[in-house]
């Protein structure tokens, strides 16, 4: 079925507004202001210059970390203007899956995808995460047409080939995607009543130089060392947590930073999922056990099949390219699998059950992913970590003569404007990471100690022991951040308590 334009443009006007409701303000996190190093750079000669340099994750995350560039001459570098770009992605996101949706006579499947709280979270990060969720999205597109088209359709072989390419060149993990997409257009190419064409055949070998010229360059990165943060062991856990993200549990289970602190204590977390006041999640996860057994009924159904291939497929090439090089995927890293997850989501709920138990189920399904992408989208304790109250409370505090200690990301003070240092002194703001006992000893007391996740700030735990030791008292909380203020100092706690106030 075609769109007429003016249908067209509504579905992208529509995506669009969502998009701007989706876009806030709130403080950049650690993996964000690794974007701000692209995005920051004075010119495109520098930004190549950073990317030939960087040994991060970002160096393989080319076209990603080229939109966060562009966008800030557009935008700026504020929080909003960095999360910007993710506005356009997400509206082309939902011309693919309005597009879809005609196709197969599913018009839900557009709201559906608005809906989505993965797709709310992560359109909220200077991240190249909504970039891959819209060539997802895309690639779905162009493979459900391969499914449908009785010959193969020069534009679904030109789309699947350029959205291909594009994700890729996006970010480097979404060659699993692909490689789950290719798995699954092979059969259809194979049923397919008319013969690959010259055409074809070209579309075909530029696609595949396309590919291994990427793929060389993110060889080179991995040799050079680029590679995230490997600060937990790859195990079922990672599975797990990637589903928990991208069937929407996001905002109905526990804050993500208090996931984090529980991931080392299974028993506490399992029994925070199961408290009363987790019931959405309960909810959820009965609905989608029902529609598990309606798409096991479905499974003759090609669409079915080649979305359930894609994820099966996709999913288990990353799993297992993880526990090769130890690196621990979370479900960031499978966004752009999230269009397949969601397509055979509204399938079984459309397809599977009638009259009554249709509507019961996709109303149930509508109303707790709405609650759960409001509460992540609104709620504080499901921010980001919070660098702009850290920064605040750091700046009051050496206005006022007092020694602050800064066990947090370094890259980040002086975006929110905090002059860091490494002397030893009395007031000031000093920077303490992956600190020895005997670094602490010899140092001025802090009169407030600012402490982001540390895990990774403190991997030793050796601030933690000092804290303890010398009796500091935990203030005040905010995402990913404890304050902790000198014992017997009222001003020490005055200034905490002040700061924090003030950010409520």
């Amino acid at each position: 079925m075609k769109i007429s334009r003016t249908a067209f443009a509504g579905y992208f006007c529509v995506a669009l507004l969502l998009g701007f409701a989706m876009v806030s303000r709130d403080s950049l996190w650690i993996d964000e202001g690794q974007t701000l190093r692209f995005a920051d750079q004075p010119s495109l000669t520098a930004w190549f210059d950073e990317l030939r340099h960087n040994r991060k994750s970002e160096a393989q995350m080319p076209l990603g970390m080229l939109s966060a560039w562009i966008g800030a001459r557009i935008f700026g570098t504020n929080e909003w203007g960095l999360r910007a770009p993710n506005i356009l992605w997400v509206a082309l996101t939902g011309l693919a899956f309005a597009l879809l949706g005609r196709r197969i006579q599913q018009r839900g499947l557009f709201w559906f995808l608005l809906a989505s709280p993965f797709l709310w979270y992560y359109a909220n990060e200077a991240r190249p995460y909504a970039m891959l969720i819209c060539s997802g999205a895309w690639l779905l597109y162009f493979l459900i047409r391969l499914q449908l088209e009785a010959e193969i359709s020069s534009s679904a072989v030109a789309g699947l080939c350029i959205t291909s390419v594009a994700g890729f060149a996006t970010h480097a993990l979404f060659a699993f995607v692909v490689f789950g997409v290719t798995l699954a257009a092979i059969p259809a190419v194979f049923r397919s009543r008319h013969t690959i064409t010259r055409q074809h055949m070209l579309v075909f070998a530029a696609t595949t130089l396309g590919l291994i010229a990427l793929a060389g360059y993110y060889a080179w990165t991995l040799q050079r060392g680029a590679s995230g943060a490997k600060l937990w062991s790859v195990g079922p856990h990672n599975i797990v947590f990637s589903m928990y993200e991208l069937l929407g549990f996001g905002g109905l289970g526990p804050p993500r930073n208090t996931m984090r602190d529980l991931g080392r204590q299974p028993a506490a977390l399992l029994e925070s999922f199961l408290a009363l006041k987790n019931l959405g999640a309960i909810v959820l996860a009965a609905i989608y056990a029902v529609l598990v057994a309606y798409a096991i009924r479905l499974r003759h159904d090609k669409l079915m099949r080649a979305a359930l291939m894609v994820m099966l497929g996709g999913g288990a090439a990353l799993l297992a390219a993880a526990i090769v090089v130890r690196f621990p995927f979370w479900g960031r890293h499978a966004a752009g699998l999230l269009p397949f997850a969601l397509f055979m989501g509204w399938r079984a709920a459309t397809l599977g059950p009638r009259g009554i138990a249709r509507v019961l189920i996709i109303s149930l399904l509508f109303a707790t992913l709405i609650f759960s992408s409001a509460r992540q989208r609104f709620l504080p304790e499901y921010g980001k970590d919070d660098y702009q109250l850290a920064a605040n409370l750091a700046t009051r505090a050496s206005q006022q003569n007092l020694l602050v200690w800064w066990s947090a990301d370094l890259e980040l003070a002086p975006y929110y404007h905090v002059a860091l240092s490494t002397e030893n002194s009395t007031r000031g703001v000093r920077l303490i990471l992956y600190p020895s006992a005997s670094d602490l000893a010899v140092l001025s007391a802090a009169d407030v100690v600012i402490q982001g996740k540390p895990d990774i700030y403190d991997s030793r735990g050796e601030l933690a022991r000092f804290l303890a030791d010398q009796r500091y008292q935990p203030v005040a909380r905010a995402p990913g951040f404890v304050f902790w203020a000198r014992p017997g100092s009222a001003a020490s706690s005055a200034v905490i308590l002040s700061a924090a106030r003030e950010r409520r």
